[in-house]
């Protein structure tokens, strides 16, 4: 989900109690102390010591008991820590308190979507909008909350009819362009976005970012380099840009220039997590000074959970230095602070998977059975992250007869636009009680969406691993797809998930081993109903290590399958030079090899948990 431009001001409301207090002489000692008072609390805050924020709010809380701004900053910073339950109740004691402060009702809705409670958000923006209709903050932060909540055609309108009237409004171009990308409408995204250029700098800048991010998504890497060398010129004391290039070069496998763009952008600013990061994309930045560098940017970010990927990084900078326990340590301290962000609570995903199999099983395939096949022939390559996808992926684009799509996105795209409310709750329930009119509209927009795959022609591979949770619905709307299932070993599988910052995954949200084994474990249980009611060879199954240890008689079972003639460029994917964007871009750049088989062993003394939440899915030869 794109978040919201955080836009919440920490002492507005608060200043402006004061200033209507000043306007008494008799309170002026106080508000003067008081002013003082949440001076050090925000000095906290930008110095990224919640900690010490929280304790000096709680004291000026205490002081001035009552008053509905305090609460509402002792709120706003329990969300940034984390704590989210005790954020909404001082939010919501804030709300009774002055239930018509247009900014308390605005900066509660945000937190609110940010926790991932959409619902309870649209009631107060509507009220917002209510109190204030002309606010471009209650309009925008409605239409991003309406989308959440599935609702994509009224929050549509909404943008639509306020851009008619305020045309000027760049923010809400910035907005309406950031939803088209939420459901999938990319040309409309850039569309959007480009209209804000014209803009403040500032809004300027996130549309650039923005537009530079979607060509690398889109595999447009040209592109996207051209814009990031525009923007470095023009924001050349950011280091964002720095980071945009170094994502562009990568995707182009020219390494030795995303190090230096990485290097840059960690001299203009410390703090740059996601330079830092990129840094350990290759074993030349993996290095001892790298890893003090990242340490001294731990010690500036504290326990700040916006700076996670730091652990993220000095955990694989140490793991490819030999340092296993540290970089272990690393690693869990990564996903305890990633916990506590909004949006990456923990979920269960059990009754989501019995979900799929009850309703997309035998008797939802025979209901939508007759469809026609589409007009160009996807092949679906599904399975665990981190279990040889986008491997796979290269190896059936470099085929003459194949392009690829990479990660379309299809079916969240498809069921944001049309789903409602029930949808964002239950996807698979609500996919289970379409019919075969309606998966022909899925087709059509898969069909629609090739638009942005360079030299789609009759075969496009769609690598979005998690589809598995929904092969059920592809198999029925697409009767001619061909489905690829990358299986790997459980322990390598979870142990590169953990050790890799996913992104717009569900197993990114698993914040443990033991979580993560526990997803194998449900995941392949999944897998294996699907192999069950769908005819044999539909899905054609692709073991990791049976395709690193014998390339060549895997691929050529592979080929076959799916209906392929051999070609031996498939033995040479690591020469192709198209675009790749996902974390598996430096190995995809080389030939075939065996080197990440039983990386588990170097954390072998901290599986025990793993081990017993993936059951029988650890080979009996691993248990040791």
């Amino acid at each position: 989900m794109v978040s919201l431009p955080r836009s919440i001001c920490f002492n507005a409301p608060i200043r402006a109690l004061l200033a209507q207090r000043m306007q008494h002489p008799a309170n002026t000692p106080l508000a003067a102390a008081l002013l003082r008072e949440l001076d050090q609390v925000l000095g906290a805050d930008r110095a990224h010591d919640l900690e010490r924020a929280e304790t000096l709010r709680r004291q000026v809380l205490q002081q001035h008991r009552g008053e509905a701004p305090v609460l509402q900053q002792l709120g706003i910073l329990l969300h940034r820590r984390g704590r989210f339950d005790d954020a909404r109740q001082a939010l919501s004691q804030a709300e009774r308190i002055a239930p018509d402060r247009v900014e308390f009702l605005l900066d509660h809705a945000r937190i609110l979507l940010e926790q991932r409670r959409p619902a309870e958000a649209v009631i107060r923006f509507r009220r917002a909008q209510r109190l204030q209709p002309r606010s471009p903050q209650a309009v925008s932060g409605l239409a991003q909350t309406l989308v959440a909540n599935g609702q994509w055609p009224e929050a549509q309108k909404l943008l639509a009819h306020w851009l008619e009237r305020h045309p000027d409004d760049h923010a809400a171009w910035l907005l309406l362009g950031d939803l088209h990308s939420q459901v999938g409408d990319l040309p409309e995204a850039l569309s959007a976005w480009r209209m804000v250029r014209t803009g403040s700098r500032e809004l300027a800048q996130s549309a650039t970012y923005r537009i530079g991010n979607l060509q690398l998504r889109l595999g447009e890497g040209d592109a996207a380099w051209q814009t990031f060398s525009e923007a470095a010129g023009e924001y050349s004391e950011a280091a964002w840009p720095r980071c945009g290039l170094a994502a562009a070069a990568s995707e182009r496998a020219d390494f030795e220039v995303m190090r230096r763009e990485a290097e840059q952008a960690v001299a203009m600013e410390e703090l740059s997590y996601t330079a830092w990061y990129q840094l350990t994309m290759t074993p030349e930045g993996c290095t001892e000074e790298a890893a003090h560098g990242v340490r001294n940017a731990i010690a500036r970010a504290g326990a700040n959970p916006e700076f996670w990927l730091l652990h993220m990084a000095l955990g694989r900078i140490l793991d490819r230095l030999g340092q296993h326990d540290e970089a272990f340590a690393a690693f869990t301290r990564a996903h305890a602070l990633k916990s506590r962000l909004p949006g990456h609570q923990y979920r269960d995903f059990r009754a989501e998977f019995a979900r799929a199999r009850s309703s997309l099983g035998c008797d939802f395939i025979e209901r939508t059975r007759a469809l026609e096949p589409s007009r160009t022939r996807p092949i679906f390559i599904v399975g665990m992250p981190r279990s040889g996808t986008t491997l796979i992926e290269a190896i059936l684009a470099s085929h003459p007869a194949v392009a690829a799509g990479g990660e379309m996105r299809l079916v969240g795209d498809w069921v944001a636009r049309h789903g409602g409310t029930v949808a964002t709750a239950d996807v698979p329930g609500w996919i289970g009680g379409l019919d075969r009119e309606n998966l022909a509209t899925l087709r059509e927009a898969w069909q629609r969406s090739l638009r942005t795959v360079p030299g789609a022609a009759g075969i496009v591979t769609d690598k979005l691993p998690e589809n598995f949770l929904f092969l059920g619905a592809l198999a029925a709307a697409f009767p001619d797809a061909g489905f690829v299932y990358a299986r790997r070993n459980g322990l390598d599988t979870c142990i590169s998930c953990f050790t890799t910052a996913l992104a717009g995954r569900r197993a990114a949200s698993l914040p443990t081993l033991e979580s993560l084994g526990g997803y194998y474990r449900e995941a392949t249980r999944l897998m294996d109903f699907w192999k069950d009611i769908l005819p044999p060879r539909r899905i054609v199954e692709v073991p990791y290590e049976d395709l690193v240890r014998e390339p060549d008689s895997t691929i050529r079972r592979l080929l076959s399958e799916l209906g392929l003639p051999w070609d031996s460029a498939c033995l040479d994917f690591h020469e192709v030079t198209r675009s790749v964007s996902t974390a598996s871009v430096y190995q995809v750049r080389r030939p075939i090899n065996t080197d990440s088989m039983a990386q588990w062993r170097r954390f072998a003394t901290h599986l025990g948990p793993l081990k017993a939440a993936l059951g029988e899915n650890v080979p009996a030869e691993e248990h040791g």
